[in-house]
């Protein structure tokens, strides 16, 4: 029982550790990395929308002949 808890204890005090070497984006960094986030995931939401639209309207021809 007492090996897990020192076990428990370092394991925390490592992150703690590792958290501390963490560099953190700037203000400017952050607004760049977050727009670039949006404009990702409005084109692959675009991108799938017309996938979906192609593969329907594929289905559509296929199941009327």
């Amino acid at each position: 029982m007492a090996g897990i808890i020192k076990g428990t204890g370092k394991f925390f005090r490592d992150i703690v550790t590792e958290a501390k070497k963490t560099s953190w984006p700037n203000r400017s960094e952050l607004f760049k990395y977050t727009i670039t986030v949006i404009i990702t995931v409005i084109f692959l939401a675009l991108f799938f929308v017309v996938i979906d639209l192609g593969i329907s309207q594929l289905l559509r021809v296929i199941t009327n002949q």
